[in-house]
């Protein structure tokens, strides 16, 4: 007896890690969207073309962020031309091993997006009165332990081509422990680190909020580079919105200042900086701010001001005289300008993951404002192209602009070194 006993659990235990071993490998092939090479083209809310559908992935860890997203949301304009295109993501977490048996029994039932704790979601957001023909929203939720929750969110975003994947800072998740808390950080990280579109994480201090309305009063500050393009491209869609107040503030350092190079902030951007690299920023800024005035111009609720400084005291000292003003702020991640504005900044920047401007908006000096901080998709293959050409295979060609701000006007000059392809998808903008 003891020893059919004994090949009877034998025969048990061989079993179980043999269905454990099927299960993760069925759940890994079906459950995961192949990696396509989707570095290899631009996603971005600046590079979005004016007739093409926004596509928004909004991640959500629990419901009491879920007013702050749709206040987000609600403020972003979609049209018959360009609609919005929202995919609610619903991340719920689970061990390695209940993940794979809660996926697969999912399948099994075909209620992998429809599950009892994903429909409050569905429900704030079904039930507002924002979505319209112009905006659509779908709703998944996905099972996962933390350690894959940011492939789950990266496949998905690459499923459905979005341009922007909304991500919650992970200190505003109030039903989790700390060591959680730390695990969600990690999850924001990779998903920064790997994501096939632009990126932005949505920050609310103060009381969870219960108001879904439209943020009435939003402010973008400006101080030069990619992700501060990306932020002011998103905020063009904001000027759009009907019964939203938006203003354009941008940083420059007081002339005579002399700039310090900032460049190996950005994570796909050659970390020697030179004169060449600040002209041909200041020049793309430039440009794009110009672009952003001629789209708005004779629009009474959207402003543009400019601020000069000379160091980061100057900095912090004008954004709070304004902090009040505003129930949104929208920043890039870095800021690929002159470091003299942010100087003190960067060594008392706790979230990495914020910027030293997103860091300091969070930061309990600031009360209870929203704060959006957006990173924007970088194309690997123009940077590619662009590193390994020679300095005789590029153009001598650069745009520079003149800008008149009360008609916006603009004019243009040859000068110093930019590539053609890398003026073409630096300079394109979906304003």
């Amino acid at each position: 007896v003891d020893s059919g006993g004994s090949q009877i659990f034998a025969i048990m235990v061989v079993g179980i890690v043999v269905i454990n071993l099927i299960t993760s490998f069925t759940v890994r092939f079906v459950g995961k969207a192949p990696k396509a090479s989707h570095h290899m083209s631009c996603r971005a809310v600046q590079h979005l073309r004016s007739d093409a559908a926004f596509q928004i992935l909004a991640c959500i860890h629990e419901h009491q962020m879920v007013p702050t997203l749709i206040r987000l949301l609600e403020s972003t304009r979609g049209s018959q031309k360009s609609p919005i295109n929202v995919f609610t993501l619903h991340l719920l977490h689970a061990t390695a091993r209940e993940s794979n048996m809660l996926y697969l029994d999912a399948l099994s039932n075909n209620s992998l997006s429809n599950d009892d704790q994903n429909r409050p979601v569905q429900s704030a957001f079904n039930n507002h009165q924002w979505i319209n023909e112009n905006v659509i929203v779908e709703h998944y939720a996905r099972i996962s332990p933390y350690s894959t929750m940011h492939e789950d969110v990266i496949n998905v975003a690459i499923e459905k081509s979005a341009v922007l994947i909304i991500i919650p800072f992970h200190k505003e998740i109030l039903e989790t422990a700390e060591s959680s808390s730390k695990a969600l950080r990690l999850v924001n990280e990779n998903i920064l680190a790997n994501a096939p579109c632009s990126v932005a994480i949505l920050a609310h201090r103060g009381l969870i909020q219960t108001r879904t309305n439209a943020f009435r009063n939003v402010a973008v500050l400006f101080f030069g580079g990619p992700d501060d393009r990306e932020a002011l491209a998103y905020a063009a869609r904001i000027a759009k919105q009907e019964g939203v107040n938006l203003t354009v503030v941008r940083f420059l350092l007081t002339v005579g200042q002399a700039p310090t190079a900032a460049y190996s902030n950005h994570k796909h951007v050659n970390s020697v900086a030179s004169t060449v690299d600040r002209d041909r920023e200041k020049v793309v800024d430039d440009y794009c701010i110009g672009l952003f005035q001629m789209e708005v111009a004779g629009d009474s609720s959207v402003s543009y001001n400019e601020i000069f400084v000379t160091n980061g005291a100057e900095t912090i000292d004008a954004i709070q005289s304004i902090k009040d003003i505003y129930d949104l702020f929208v920043v890039g991640r870095h800021h690929e300008s002159s470091t003299v504005m942010m100087s003190g900044m960067e060594q008392w920047n706790e979230y990495q993951e914020l910027g030293p401007m997103g860091d300091l908006l969070t930061s309990p000096d600031f009360g209870t404002v929203s704060v959006l901080v957006i990173q924007q998709h970088v194309w690997r293959k123009d940077i590619y192209d662009n590193n390994s050409s020679t300095q005789e295979d590029k153009k001598q060609f650069h745009v520079v602009m003149r800008q008149e701000f009360s008609q916006a006007k603009m004019t243009s000059r040859q000068t110093t070194d930019l590539s053609d392809h890398q003026l073409n998808w630096q300079l394109h903008s979906g304003f």
